[in-house]
């Protein structure tokens, strides 16, 4: 099945000079090159200055600590809240232009993302916060889902974590282990280490859902007709994963289910005995 384009689903990237709803900015920070915050910063408030007066400006910042940064000092340069949309997203470098999304329309006006997997201008330069890439609508929307009803149940909790413990910090791994272990017995996966032949199967671990992620996505590739393979650097983003071999390990597994298949026939015949 030949993969279609963008241009070929009749999307285009619009003319800088084309009405838009707003600009993205990385705000400047010394994580990747010292000084940088210093030298860069009285320049993107200019520039915010500017562009806020007639679009909104999404603003990205790294964490909560630069997000407060940025409200004193857009404070200081006598600038309101209105039209500024900021974000928390891990980065290293300022020129989102480079790394950020590529936003697309159609002659119907719908709004497409063009993602791609950005390597630090041929890894010259630090890029695995940049290279994030966004969450698909159907998570999305879960998401969304839980922080309403987050907020519902907890209106004052300003907690910044998406799985949020107590005292304004995230949940503790053996809290995660907990909820996971509970829900895999309820579901009925639940399984002790077994051994059968030369193949090992480790009991359920919140770690399994990495793995299970990558299975799933290769297989629903495979499903739709294209190349798994051709997949690998997208996948790689949403693993994490520093080079791609560590990615292509998941090409040898070709059906999600042959585990659970594999198990089942294996106990079959040990009852056959």
């Amino acid at each position: 099945m030949e993969e279609k384009t963008p241009k070929a689903l009749g999307y285009h990237m619009p003319a800088e000079w084309e009405t838009h709803e707003g600009t993205w900015l990385i705000w400047p920070h010394n994580d990747t090159h010292e000084g940088s915050q210093l030298h860069l910063e009285h320049l993107w408030l200019e520039m915010t200055r500017a562009l806020h007066e007639y679009e909104t400006v999404h603003i990205i910042v790294p964490d909560e600590r630069r997000r407060e940064h940025l409200h004193h000092q857009l404070s200081y340069y006598g600038l309101s809240d209105s039209n500024l949309d900021v974000h928390m997203i891990s980065n290293d470098d300022v020129w989102v232009r480079d790394c950020g999304p590529i936003f697309l329309v159609n002659n119907q006006g719908e709004l497409a993302i063009s993602t791609w997997n950005f390597n630090g201008w041929g890894e010259r330069y630090p890029f695995k916060k940049d290279r994030l890439i966004p969450v698909p609508k159907a998570a999305l929307m879960e998401i969304e889902n839980y922080l309403a009803v987050r907020q519902c149940i907890c209106p004052d909790d300003p907690n910044p974590y998406l799985l949020a413990g107590k005292k304004q910090k995230a949940l503790r791994d053996y809290q995660v282990r907990f909820a996971f272990h509970r829900a895999v017995k309820d579901i009925g996966l639940n399984q002790p280490r077994r051994v059968i032949g030369n193949i090992n199967f480790s009991a359920p671990t919140p770690h399994s859902l990495r793995h299970s992620f990558a299975v799933n996505t290769l297989k629903a590739i495979k499903e739709r007709g294209k190349c798994p393979r051709n997949a690998l650097p997208v996948l790689a983003t949403y693993m994490g994963h520093s080079e791609y071999k560590y990615t292509s390990v998941y090409l040898r597994v070709t059906d999600a289910l042959s585990r659970n298949q594999l198990v089942e026939f294996a106990l079959w015949q040990k009852r056959k005995e």
